[in-house]
């Protein structure tokens, strides 16, 4: 039976706007249908906002109620496997999430908490922000919540990125630069878009070999990174935190495959023995999109149109 997972809790001034949003179309129908002697579309279109609104609310309360059981969850797989679990809700970032891609998708206002330890592996529950902005100002659109699993890799590779297809719909495509995107073998690409430094496309295919792209795809439910000397595993929040021994489970069997070929690759860039543990400042980051004013553009020319429309009507 699939597990419930908590991808996203709106904010009560999120579900005011989004309600207020759903409504103004309404209502604009409602003006028309009364001109022509309908006012019952008016009470039509306050239902349809009320209920709208409700429904938001409602989702609200439940999310809240399964963030609470997941933490009580968290505490009993914690005591039965004494592992240690601190459930602090903090800003400061370990060093796990150090350059890590996942803050790349953040608005702000990151949080970490149910940071759970163990001799292996780590575990973090992450939210942060969203804002969105209105002619007024801005509010508080949504809080995301992210699990991240890490663990360490025997030596610095390449920053290479794996975006599941299936997970949060490939939200980094908009954040990597198109040239660093590339196809791998088999059925890899339908289980991930994959992205490789500039440069290190050779590099990164000599450690990501058949038996570590079939690992990976065994956990195609995450989005996956390996950057520096760190293995991550970012995925949703599972109600039941028994969840977390399943990725970390995945997250292991990757981590072995990797282990064998990341031991042989060498980066020929470097001199001496600095090319058997670092890579280039080039290979360690993958680029970044320049934050595009295209969408800005056409979202004030529709919105200037629709506008016009209105006023001409009138």
């Amino acid at each position: 039976m699939k597990q419930t997972q908590i991808e996203r809790r709106l904010t009560i001034a999120s579900e005011f706007y989004y309600g207020i949003f759903a409504l103004c179309p309404a209502i604009f129908v409602a003006s028309l249908l009364a001109q022509s002697g309908g006012p019952i579309a008016f009470v039509l279109a306050g239902g349809l906002g009320l209920s709208i609104v409700t429904a938001l609310t409602l989702r609200y309360i439940k999310i809240g109620k399964q963030l609470k059981q997941h933490a009580t969850s968290l505490v009993a797989l914690a005591a039965a496997m004494s592992w240690q679990l601190d459930q602090t809700d903090t800003m400061w970032l370990p060093p796990e999430l150090d350059d890590s891609s996942l803050l790349l998708v953040a608005n702000r206002g990151v949080h970490v908490f149910n940071y759970l330890t163990t001799d292996s592996w780590n575990y973090l529950d992450v939210s942060y922000e969203v804002y969105q902005k209105t002619k007024n100002g801005e509010y508080k659109a949504a809080t995301v919540y992210y699990s991240v699993l890490v663990t360490k890799l025997p030596r610095i590779l390449p920053n290479v990125f794996f975006d599941s297809k299936t997970q949060r719909g490939r939200q980094y495509k908009s954040k990597f630069t198109g040239d660093q995107r590339h196809s791998l073998e088999g059925n890899f690409d339908n289980y991930f878009d994959t992205y490789f430094a500039e440069g290190y496309t050779i590099d990164d295919m000599s450690f990501v070999t058949p038996d570590v792209m079939q690992a990976l795809i065994a956990a195609s439910d995450y989005d996956i990174e390996i950057v520096q000397d760190r293995l991550l595993m970012y995925g949703p929040v599972y109600v039941d935190a028994n969840m977390v021994n399943d990725g970390a489970t995945k997250l292991i069997e990757i981590l072995r495959t990797l282990k064998i070929t990341a031991a042989a690759y060498r980066d020929s860039r470097l001199p001496g023995a600095a090319a058997a543990q670092a890579v280039t400042p080039q290979g360690m980051f993958l680029r970044r999109k320049k934050a595009a004013i295209w969408p800005t553009i056409i979202f004030i020319t529709v919105y200037i149109i629709v506008r016009i429309v209105a006023e001409i009507k009138h």
